[in-house]
């Protein structure tokens, strides 16, 4: 025993003898520093000396003091070992240095928390004031080009349309990538239409595109869901931000946007998804093979800086979203030859197919253009439809020696040919359609002097492609019958369906009807422009409004009159709109009266705070004048109550 003695003496650990009784009988050399601790005194879990505190314990009776030790506050945690003769030996090791790395570890944990929380409000606060009052540019820029204008003023409207949605695009930019460092992402998942979704990023490159003399394509592989179920808005936040990487670096030929089936497994615990693949493909100068490990490097452009202007942060955003929504993306490029960029990721689908086949693909069609690139884009397209016999032609001699072979041909025919050579190409058909770009769509009289039939505006829509091939020889339409290939003015989904692009109506919405009486309206903003936006856009729709400037007017409004809907903004001075929401569900009269946010915030978590208020739906600033006008049509009745209401806005 007195050998065992001598080392414990000798060790660096503290170590304390006891009896069965919890008397302490031995104390190393490096325990006699502890203060207060002699022999003699009872030591146990239970019962300590004086001077000695325990501050925790474990479930294997270890427990863990804070001691004097030379003058020193010490955590020295104790590990007892319990003999046969009751006797208990107890090792103790000092993790004073643990215990303060953890409790500067969890402070600064604590610190982190506190910083991300401030960051995320800062960049909700910021969001919201950068939003306000582009919401009124683009809105009420959105009115002018909806008045008539010379050629020159429309020029400089679009102009300013196109500035103020690049704007905004690199505003949702900044946000998501502090979202996404702040680990702050949401996803949602809700119903879709792809192809409304290519369609819609279509409408936002055409007028670049067109400016540039190059062409968009969309591709819908037929084996497609008509309905997949995903994150519509980061899916297209994402194709636009590659597909303007593409527009910017191509001088000639043009982008393609494609989705179809990929190839892989999902997860074991994704066994309803399937793989899609997303590729955007461009006939750019290309990229060098030395600046593709850097290519998605934050606020690295990938090639030439001075070629274009812009931040590089588009494609970084854009592989950042991949990620989050388990894909990865993949590019593939060659200097000269153009760029590819894909991605898979995991999606529920439903049928049926969004690609339906033409009512008689036994039809020729032979498709001219000098463009590589679009012959190849509409071949493809007309496969996908279910036409198999098809020929291309780059030149007149080219198309008219089909014609002769082809009488009954359907044409279709790019507008550099049909300037040059259209009186002489319909002679041999007639059933030719003139594909025009959005500067020259007013001028379709002139091709139809010349024999063609019917015309498509460019970018071309497979479901309108498909309804021109069936309703050839009809009469044709004319220019202003014709649906505005953009964001603004097209309302029609690629799959020939009423439904807005990208996303289902919310299922107790009603459905909207020309016919109906105009409504009621209160409308709760603060702001001038974006009040008189608003309001010149209810009135043009033939509804009355009454305006509002907070909250607690809103509530003393509906106290006061009957509504038939109130358009409500989320932050307002003296009672925001969240609080007046409230007061109102309370109030008989708007107990089931549809409530619409209006809201600059982006994030979830203000959505979802304007559901749990009661509201119905909300529609994010800055909105689009088509957008208010759906949103109100949606919402002409009373829902049910309140608490069955949509769970899912438009923005």
């Amino acid at each position: 025993m007195r050998s065992a003695l001598a080392v414990l003496d000798r060790i660096t650990l503290f170590a304390v003898l006891t009896d069965r009784n919890g008397v302490i009988r031995f104390r190393n050399k490096v325990s006699a520093g502890i203060g207060g601790l002699r022999t003699g005194q009872i030591f146990t879990e239970e019962q300590l000396p004086p001077t000695i505190r325990c501050i925790r314990t474990t479930d294997q009776d270890r427990f863990t003091t804070s001691v004097i030790v030379n003058n020193d506050n010490r955590l020295i945690e104790w590990n007892p070992s319990r003999f046969t003769d009751g006797e208990t030996l107890y090792l103790g090791t000092d993790v004073t240095r643990d215990r303060k790395n953890y409790a500067v570890m969890r402070e600064l944990a604590r610190t982190a928390r506190a910083v991300s929380e401030e960051k995320m409000r800062y960049l909700a606060t910021m969001s919201h004031e950068m939003r306000t009052p582009l919401n009124g540019i683009l809105g009420m820029n959105g009115l002018l080009l909806d008045s008539p204008l010379d050629v020159n003023q429309r020029a400089y409207a679009e102009a300013v349309q196109q500035a103020g949605t690049a704007l905004l695009t690199l505003i949702n930019d900044v946000l998501d990538y502090s979202k996404i460092q702040a680990g702050h992402l949401d996803l949602e998942e809700k119903p879709f239409s792809p192809g409304a979704l290519l369609k819609e990023v279509a409408e936002i490159l055409a007028i670049r595109a067109d400016e540039k003399g190059i062409d968009i394509a969309l591709l819908l592989h037929p084996d497609i869901p008509e309905e997949l179920v995903g994150d519509p808005a980061r899916l297209r936040q994402v194709l636009v931000n590659l597909a303007t990487n593409g527009v910017k670096f191509t001088t000639e030929g043009g982008v393609s946007l494609e989705i179809l089936p990929g190839t892989g497994s999902t997860d074991d615990d994704l066994i309803d998804h399937r793989r899609y693949s997303f590729r955007v493909r461009d006939t750019g100068k290309g990229i060098a093979a030395d600046n593709l490990d850097r290519l998605f490097e934050e606020f690295d452009q990938g090639s030439d800086p001075s070629a274009e202007e812009g931040t590089g942060l588009g494609l970084t955003i854009a592989r950042q979203l991949v990620n989050a929504m388990g894909g990865n993306i993949d590019v593939t490029s060659a200097l000269g030859k153009g760029s590819t960029f894909e991605f898979d990721i995991a999606l529920k689908g439903q049928a049926p197919t969004a690609v339906q086949i033409v009512e008689n693909p036994a039809r020729t069609v032979v498709v001219a253009s000098p463009s590589a690139f679009l012959r190849a884009a509409l071949t493809t397209t007309l496969q996908y439809l279910g036409i198999n016999r098809l020929h291309t032609a780059q030149d007149e001699r080219e198309a008219i020696s089909l014609l002769s072979d082809h009488p009954d041909a359907i044409l279709l025919c790019d507008l550099p040919l049909a300037e040059s050579s259209g009186s002489i190409l319909t002679k041999g058909t007639q059933h030719a359609i003139v594909l025009l770009s959005q500067r020259t769509r007013g001028r379709f009289d002139s091709f139809a002097k010349n024999g063609f039939a019917d015309f498509l505006v460019k970018p071309v829509f497979p479901a309108q492609l498909r309804r021109r091939l069936e309703t050839i020889g009809r009469p044709a339409i004319s220019a202003a019958e014709e649906p505005v290939a953009s964001a603004s003015a097209s309302g029609e989904g690629v799959n020939g369906d009423d439904q807005p692009p990208s996303e289902a109506a919310p299922s107790s919405a009603p459905a909207s009807s020309a016919s109906q009486k105009p409504l009621n309206i209160l409308l709760a903003e603060d702001n001038s422009i974006n009040a008189v936006l608003a309001e010149t856009i209810l009135r043009r729709d033939g509804h009355q409004v009454d305006l509002v400037r907070n909250g607690k007017e809103a509530v003393e409004a509906v106290d006061l009159s009957v509504y038939d809907l109130i358009l409500m903004d989320m932050r307002m001075p003296v009672m925001d709109g969240i609080e007046a929401t409230v007061r109102i569900r309370q109030m008989p009269t708007g107990e089931v009266l549809p409530i619409i946010a209006l809201t600059a915030n982006a994030t979830t978590a203000d959505r979802q705070a304007c559901l749990e208020a009661g509201m119905n739906d909300f529609l994010s600033k800055p909105f689009e004048p088509k957008s208010l006008s759906d949103i109100v049509n949606r919402w002409r009745s009373p829902p049910p109550s309140p608490s069955k209401t949509a769970t899912a806005g438009r923005s």
